[in-house]
């Protein structure tokens, strides 16, 4: 597959970034959240619009798509993103990376410094994008951040969501997006970090969570999670619920208490979030 990204401007293209969310969230959502309307209002008041076109088919087909709101965060020049969406035929095949990078470099033309979104930090391939292949950071947790949803990607499980911040000319971006090193935390070993969960394999075949130690403490913390949240909802949607209750209260402690989510491990067939007590400052300076 040749993915090629473009800005999406004209009421074709829109509709096409209609068709594709609809695909990606599933019908049920009778109406997307980026509708032709929307996406107008968002590119006459200065927003961004991307999509990755999958170039050697007879006609192109849209991959993938990003919006973003443009603001400020913190006094600087910034984007949110309100949409990124990858067609469930076209996952796994760097669209989502050629998205954001070219994001990257229509902010560097805008003079923005920093990209926000939000993860959700059960879903292992949104951490690993977002953090080890981007270097973006998480810094705050917030509970159903968008309300009860019932697509394809959210029934079942209230939205906590953690907001990630990626600082598209810092360090850290830098080395991990430009140079192609790997993030810092890849330096570490086990011995340097502490696991606050608990889990065994369930019936489903997948880890289920038993308990959280709440004592232990240390500058680097792991926080298991799902490796494959869709096929838990649909086999065990109670464990999965139980995922999200239970680590709720240590991603939204940790947080407030300063540390960020820098990285996502996956080791041995398990997946772990990794936070950091930490400067933001220092961390992005790496």
């Amino acid at each position: 597959m040749s993915i090629e990204v473009e800005r999406l401007a004209g009421l074709e293209d829109w509709r096409a970034c209609e068709r594709l969310e609809l695909e990606v969230r599933g019908e049920h959502p009778a109406r997307p959240t980026c509708g032709l309307p929307t996406l107008r209002a968002i590119h006459d008041s200065g927003g961004l619009i991307l999509g990755a076109w999958d170039t050697p088919a007879p006609e192109r087909v849209l991959a993938g798509a990003l919006v973003d709101l443009s603001g400020t965060h913190e006094g600087f020049p910034g984007l949110f993103t309100l949409f990124l969406g990858v067609s469930p035929r076209r996952r796994n095949a760097g669209v989502a990376s050629a998205l954001r990078r070219a994001e990257r470099a229509a902010a560097a033309d805008r003079g923005v410094e920093v990209v926000r979104w939000w993860i959700d930090p059960l879903r292992g391939d949104e951490a690993h994008l977002a953090l080890n292949r981007l270097g973006a950071v998480g810094s705050r947790y917030e509970r159903n951040v968008l309300g009860e949803l019932h697509d394809r990607q959210n029934a079942g499980l209230v939205t906590d969501r953690v907001g990630v911040e990626w600082w598209v000319r810092a360090p850290r971006t830098a080395a991990v997006v430009d140079e192609g090193r790997l993030a810092a935390h890849y330096q570490l070993g086990f011995h340097e970090m502490a696991v606050l969960t608990r889990t065994t394999v369930g019936p489903s075949g997948q880890r289920v969570l038993l308990d959280l130690d709440r004592s232990v403490t240390g500058s680097h913390l792991l926080v298991e999670v799902p490796v494959h949240l869709d096929p838990l909802r649909e086999a065990a949607p109670d464990e999965a619920r139980r995922w999200r209750l239970a680590t709720r209260d240590v991603f939204e402690r940790l947080l407030a208490e300063g540390y960020l989510l820098v990285g996502l491990i996956h080791e041995a067939g398990r997946s772990f979030q990794l936070l950091e007590a930490a400067d933001l400052g220092a961390v992005l300076g790496r």
